[in-house]
């Protein structure tokens, strides 16, 4: 009988299968789209090098003897593969599972499994075909391998290793895509994320040498960056980096060994000359295929007029500390916001109940005090914790034209409708922008933190009260920058260039806007692509020219323009289709 084993990992999310049987024809691998699984012994383990190791007094482990992560990041996409080496040190053959966590933004783009010598590929398949795909392998005598996506845990990925052979290992590599984020100076900010603990429990031998896949140490990051203009710093609040300067000043390679690798995320920040500039980059396929990435990074001048609604857990769970927490938060709010805002705030539990029934109303010291009063008589009274609830009744209503509406949600996250909110909130991020606020010492942070993420915001967790000033303001006083609205996007004389995306949120002070263009392969001279929008000061119009013939040669470019297409049809679906049907 297969002995099942699951690695737990909480680390970077994944999506992919594939089968080997015995002989030497391997049938293709699947990628479904979630997954249920039946463990016997656990390894968690940190997708950066742990501070802390034990041996795990336990037989049936698959120790995670070697991590390596190497990076690609041209502009502001970044291309990750990531190799893993896992050890059967039983007698007989098992099946390991283990899982994966990646950011909100990623796109995975390839899975391949190695074991004695054979290479085993990954494809899409439905997800029941995956898995019957899978299962003939594993029934056959075979091994196979599937990676599939998690329905009730967003962003979390499973692999499944079957009929791992005794004494033998498995290297794992995973591909992802992702833009990168930018800090409000332009820095450009690449995060692999962590686990949340740093102990971490593998099986005891860990500094053996491995094959060349992995190499020597048992963790490294290698990462190779390229600009469109010459890069001044490069720098990490995490990690000792050595930086290799590479053969232009526009380029750079960054190394991170096993000796320095200490925290639980993994950070780098790279400062170009012209961080603020209007930029564009052209990639070219080998087919001949072309596509632009511009980006747009406009300083925008006016004061900031935005509708908040201050969403607010009163269920049960809430009682005692974590209220008075969000009381407190709330307060601190109010007499925070400038003139001209628009606010509302809603609480919820099993039902939900608002304090301005019918809209949201203009800040001012009248609606002040009746605020204020209100938070002060607020109690965790509402019984359960039903988010969608009062999260959908604010996206049924339209969004004011030129007044950007953004959510602050406060909650301790314990539901069971994680992956509904988070892709509620994914479907209206054109119209609206969710910070969340974690409250206490068990709060849910994949949904405070898959929430902000889909809705283009951030999030902060509140434990006590020493820090709760500066973390409410930090959040507040990214929300209400300027911001540039009613945005569109043109192309000069060529009408036939697919744009995506092609609906666009409002665009804040300190964010960068990213636009993929898909280019005829014909194309031979110079174009310009406009941005137009509206400020609350004048009219912005801001230009980039695009020299088709000033290319690169790679494929993460393409992935995230499709990775943007596919998406926006999502939106299109939700907004378009499915209300009017």
């Amino acid at each position: 009988m297969l002995k099942k084993v699951a690695v737990n990992r909480s680390a970077p999310k994944l999506a992919a299968a594939a089968a080997a049987p015995t002989p030497a024809t391997a049938p293709p691998a699947a990628i479904p789209t979630d997954t249920t699984t039946t463990t016997t012994t656990t390894i968690t383990s940190s997708p950066i090098l742990p501070t802390k190791i034990e041996e795990v007094p336990i037989g049936g482990l698959i120790p995670l003897t070697g991590v390596r992560y190497e990076v690609s990041i041209v502009d502001f996409c970044a291309q990750v593969t990531l190799l893993q080496r896992f050890e059967n040190r039983e007698e007989n053959p098992i099946e390991a599972v283990y899982e994966f966590i990646l950011e909100e933004r990623v796109a995975v783009s390839g899975f391949f499994a190695k074991v004695e010598n054979k290479l085993i590929a990954g494809v899409v398949q439905p997800k029941q075909k995956a898995k019957d795909t899978y299962d003939d392998a594993i029934a056959a005598g075979g091994g196979g391998f599937i990676l599939e996506e998690d329905k009730d845990k967003p962003n979390v990925f499973s692999v499944s290793v079957g009929n791992l052979p005794p004494q033998k290992e498995v290297l794992v590599s995973i591909t992802y895509v992702t833009d990168i984020g930018t800090l409000p100076e332009g820095h450009v900010v690449f995060l692999i994320p962590g686990a949340g603990t740093a102990n971490t429990i593998v099986a005891p031998t860990l500094n053996t040498l491995y094959e060349k896949e992995i190499g020597t140490a048992r963790f490294s990051i290698n990462v190779s960056l390229e600009f469109g203009s010459p890069i001044e710093t490069v720098t990490s609040s995490t990690h000792q980096l050595t930086v290799l300067p590479g053969e232009k000043p526009n380029k750079a390679n960054v190394i991170v060994s096993a000796e320095s690798a200490t925290a639980k995320e993994f950070e780098l920040q790279v400062k170009t000359t012209q961080t603020n500039d209007l930029t564009c980059r052209v990639q070219q396929y080998e087919d001949g295929s072309k596509v632009a990435m511009v980006s747009f990074f406009p300083k925008i001048e006016g004061d900031a007029i935005c509708e908040c609604i201050f969403v607010v857990d009163r269920s049960g769970s809430m009682g005692g500390k974590p209220i008075e927490q969000v009381k407190q938060t709330l307060q601190i709010f109010l007499r925070s916001l400038p003139e001209g805002t628009l606010f509302n705030i809603i609480g919820f539990g099993s039902n939900f109940m608002t304090l301005f029934p019918k809209e949201s109303v203009l800040y001012n010291e009248t609606t002040l005090d009746t605020a204020t009063k209100y938070v002060e008589k607020m109690s965790a009274n509402l019984g359960g914790t039903n988010i969608l609830q009062p999260l959908m009744s604010i996206f049924a209503k339209q969004s004011k034209p030129g007044i950007p509406r953004q959510i602050f949600l406060l909650t301790d996250g314990q539901i069971t409708n994680t992956t509904e909110c988070i892709n509620a909130v994914r479907n209206n991020a054109n119209t609206t922008r969710v910070f969340t606020y974690g409250i206490g010492n068990d709060v849910d942070r994949a949904l405070v933190r898959g929430l902000c993420r889909a809705g283009n915001g951030d999030c902060e967790f509140i434990r006590d009260t020493e820090t709760m000033n500066e973390k409410v303001l930090k959040l507040l006083n990214k929300a209400l920058q300027p911001a540039l609205t009613n945005i569109k996007v043109s192309w000069s004389n060529q009408q036939h260039i697919k744009t995506t995306p092609s609906i666009f949120p409002p665009l804040f002070g300190g964010s960068r806007l990213i636009v993929y263009g898909l280019l005829p392969q014909d194309i031979t001279k110079p174009i310009s692509v406009t941005l137009s929008a509206m400020s609350n000061v004048t009219p912005v119009n801001v230009k980039v020219e695009v020299n088709p013939n000033e290319i690169t040669h790679g494929v993460q470019i393409f992935k995230l323009a499709a990775k943007s297409l596919i998406s926006y049809s999502s939106f299109f679906y939700h907004h378009f289709v499915k209300r009017d049907n």
